[in-house]
């Protein structure tokens, strides 16, 4: 098994949501041995592609099995209306190394 890595790009529309998402995704994504706070990068410009995000996320699993339990966690699934509410133009990818 391989070690696995979450990115995520977007925009925050709704900081309230999004508080209440990340009271329930970080304790989630902990609980499946991610690496935690993530790293964060503030996203300049785009060179390429019609998205926008104005951050990127970098959350470091033990491997791509934890990292999917979290995002299938029924906690987590609870989360994602305020994920949907609080993010605009969400992409949420996983990479192995």
């Amino acid at each position: 098994m391989s070690e696995c890595s979450v990115i995520v790009s977007g925009n925050i529309k709704n900081q309230e949501k999004v508080d209440l998402y990340k009271s329930v995704a970080g304790p989630v994504m902990k609980k499946y041995n991610a690496s935690l706070p993530p790293s964060t990068y503030k996203v300049s410009n785009v060179v390429a592609g019609a998205a926008m995000p104005s951050f990127m996320l970098k959350i470091d699993f033990p491997n791509q099995e934890e990292a999917m339990a979290a995002f299938h966690d029924s906690d987590y699934l609870s989360a994602i209306e305020n994920r949907d509410n609080g993010f605009g133009d969400l992409s949420i990818f996983l990479i192995e190394q």
